[in-house]
């Protein structure tokens, strides 16, 4: 294989006891270079390698932002693509877990309390439609919208007119988290089990089955490499979100399969 190297920044994403993309790095003789974050100037360090390498990125949305200046592939993923409205119209909507989701300005939201309520009942999810996230996405009750939205409003300071999506509240059993790279689901980890904190290596059948039939095998894909969260639900599994692989974390994913596909990947769309 030619030659790939990495430029990674990885301490937003360590936790004790997970697995660290750098160690496989090291395991499997892969060259690499770990920004590291001033946090004086709040910049990261940077990359020593030319654009006329082979580098794959991999970091918070920050490093990939002003960091990814031209190298190929570069940052797998990471485009506007990751945006619920433009995937959600890509597939089939009933593949996915807010399928019956609807778009508002972040400002309007407020003003829309009776007609949500007639439309999803009690309580609401609301998300960014971005990919990258101006705020995490919450449950809440209508009835208690206004302390949540000002809550937001002061802690991440969203756009009044920002699109998000806002869908019936519904119980998420499981959570799973897929790599798919260049048409295959490589490895999956669980990260959330009945609304906690769960990380585990080992993943529901059903749920990578679903990621590998319906979303790996799909004519639509995201980009060659991406990450996808399946949900299951009362339903089954359906698809979350996707994501960028090259600003996810990857909680207990096999981080030796992740170097070995991704660095093939990467040596075959800029040598071949």
């Amino acid at each position: 294989m030619k030659t790939v190297k990495w430029a990674i920044s990885t301490e937003a994403f360590e936790k004790p006891g997970f697995p660290r993309i750098e160690d496989a790095l090291k395991r499997n003789n892969i060259e690499y270079f770990q920004s590291a974050f001033n946090s004086n100037t709040r910049e990261y360090s940077d990359i020593p390698y030319s654009t006329d390498e082979c580098v794959v990125l991999y970091g918070p949305i920050k490093f990939i932002r002003t960091k990814n200046k031209g190298f190929v592939p570069g940052a797998f993923g990471f485009k506007s693509d990751t945006n619920t409205s433009y995937y959600m119209s890509q597939l089939n909507p009933n593949l996915f877990f807010n399928h019956d989701a609807m778009y508002l300005p972040f400002g309007s939201i407020i003003h829309k309390k009776e007609q949500l309520k007639d439309i999803f009942g009690k309580y609401i999810f609301i998300r960014p439609d971005s990919g990258f996230k101006t705020f995490t996405g919450f449950h809440v009750k209508i009835d208690d919208i206004d302390s949540e939205l000002s809550s937001t409003s002061q802690i991440s300071n969203p756009s009044p007119h920002e699109m998000c999506l806002v869908a019936k509240a519904k119980p998420i059993l499981g959570e799973y988290r897929f790599v798919v790279c260049n048409g295959e689901v490589i490895t999956g980890s669980q990260y959330r089990w009945d609304g906690k904190l769960d990380v585990r290596i080992d993943v529901h059948d059903e749920a990578w089955m679903f990621a590998d039939k319906y979303v790996a095998k799909a004519n639509w894909q995201l980009d060659s490499c991406y990450v996808v969260d399946i949900f299951l639900g009362e339903d089954g599994p359906r698809i979350g979100e996707f994501n960028s692989f090259a600003s996810s974390g990857l909680y207990n994913c096999d981080m030796d399969k992740i170097v070995k596909e991704v660095s093939a990947l990467a040596a075959k769309e800029m040598f071949y």
